[in-house]
């Protein structure tokens, strides 16, 4: 009951958002798939469009930008094919790849964004920290769309934007495996559906939401700590 209640309200941050996920995997279930993850069922069987977003662990992918010579996987589909990742050419970054290239196409800002992917997060965490942050990033037949929603201290949300219109999925067909960064990832959602910029920044804020919610173990042990209060204060 309690694990089901658990899931159930994460489900429903998700649904607020921008509708039902069709695959969600919490940070257990990440640890259990190790890195990598196979669908008996391909999601979506046209040219690609689908979201995928990701609650970071916000200190580990600062810390790789800040370092400036730290290359990882953030996700990546159909072995490799396609997918998003911190690179280093010509500044630490976020970077595209393309059939198993390492991450060097850079994301041109869109929507104005204040901060270009590629080039700028190096700058901004240096003068700014983050206590959370996730990235909707969406593979579409016009290209390659990211999205990254940083969250400070205060509480104050920013979401920047890019695009590389060259890496379209024509080809791509549905989504059938995918790998994700086993350091960065603590939450992801699959869903079936492209996204606007406002749409993914309540994406990536309910997938923050979601993966502080306790797994049910540690939810277990809060409620039996709170339980044996409430039987010492009964004694008293």
């Amino acid at each position: 009951m309690k694990t089901a209640f658990i899931t159930l309200v994460v489900a429903s941050l998700f649904t607020l958002a921008y509708g039902s996920p069709v695959l969600t995997l919490d940070s257990e279930a990440l640890q259990l798939a190790g890195g990598s993850y196979s669908l008996t069922e391909g999601i979506n069987s046209g040219y690609g469009n689908f979201s995928v977003t990701m609650a970071l662990d916000a200190q580990a992918f600062q810390s790789a930008i800040l370092a400036g010579d730290a290359s990882g996987t953030i996700f990546t589909a159909n072995n490799n094919y396609i997918g998003l990742g911190i690179g280093t050419t010509p500044n630490a970054g976020l970077y595209g790849s393309w059939l198993n290239t390492n991450y060097t196409r850079a994301i041109t800002p869109v929507n104005n964004s204040a901060v270009n992917l590629s080039s700028g997060l190096g700058d901004l965490f240096s003068s700014n920290t983050y206590e959370s942050i996730a990235v909707t990033y969406q593979i579409t037949s016009t290209g390659t769309w990211t999205y990254l929603t940083l969250v400070d201290s205060e509480g104050t949300a920013s979401t920047y934007g890019g695009n590389d219109s060259g890496l379209k999925a024509g080809r791509f067909g549905a989504l059938t495996s995918f790998t994700y960064g086993e350091n960065y990832v603590k939450y992801l959602v699959v869903d079936n559906q492209t996204l606007s910029a406002t749409a993914s920044q309540k994406a990536n804020l309910s997938a923050i939401a979601a993966a502080a919610v306790p797994e049910p173990a540690a939810a277990s042990l809060s409620l039996i700590g709170l339980a044996a209060l409430m039987m010492r204060r009964r004694r008293a």
